[in-house]
């Protein structure tokens, strides 16, 4: 979890890839009616959170796109959440997607937790994420009841949460079942999921699907973006 408010950097060290391997019809929207974003917070944050991330990408298409926004089904402990999120928004509550913990149970939840694991993390997927396939679920089922939606847009451990959906979405698809129901994503500060059940599913298959990864190149987890 990187600052969840995010920094302010020179535009020059934003890295922004996008995966464009699907054809671009794929990308066809009704013009009929606005593009519609579902937004997915990052861990220890929430809605309101996320609303203030994203308020220059809503001011900048206005009545063009449409913002809903899910928020996770993990109650976070308000210690472990960024003490400037604290400062803005108060006890929350606050939310997370997942919690993640080591093989001996410990938790890996904190910043601090989570700076610490990182030189390994680089080396090996080796935590676990308890309620990764639960989200990926309410999400799907959000989607159907409230859709359809265009992009999923996504922060942080909501970015991962867009990442592994679609992977799975993917891979059901090659199998005969339901691909995914939307078109792009758009992930930022994002990075590769750390659980090896996850990392496998992302890795069994090129994850072939349009999208815009934005992250700062001085981020500390840009290496693991």
């Amino acid at each position: 979890v990187s600052s969840q408010l995010g920094r302010k950097e020179d535009p020059e060290k934003v890295h922004s890839r996008s995966s464009t391997l699907r054809a671009t019809s794929t990308l066809a929207l009704d013009p009929k009616r606005p593009i519609r974003f579902l937004c997915l917070h990052g861990s220890g944050a929430n809605t309101n959170v996320m609303k203030l991330q994203i308020r220059y990408i809503k001011r900048h298409l206005g009545a063009a796109a449409t913002f809903d926004f899910l928020q996770g089904g993990i109650d976070w402990d308000v210690e472990h959440v960024d003490a400037a999120l604290i400062q803005l928004f108060g006890q929350g509550p606050y939310y997370g997607w997942w919690s993640v913990h080591r093989p001996d149970g410990s938790s890996v939840n904190r910043p601090a937790d989570f700076h610490q694991e990182l030189p390994e993390a680089r080396e090996r997927s080796h935590l676990k994420y308890e309620g990764a396939e639960k989200a990926m679920l309410r999400v799907e089922a959000y989607m159907r009841e409230h859709g359809p939606f265009d992009v999923l847009l996504g922060f942080s451990q909501g970015a991962i949460l867009a990442s592994i959906l679609t992977a799975f979405c993917l891979r059901r698809e090659r199998e005969g079942g339901e691909g995914p129901s939307w078109h792009l994503n758009v992930l930022m500060c994002a990075m590769v999921p750390r659980d090896a059940r996850l990392m496998a599913l992302m890795q069994s298959q090129a994850v072939d699907f349009p999208a815009c990864i934005v992250i700062g190149k001085q981020d500390r987890f840009y290496q693991d973006g």
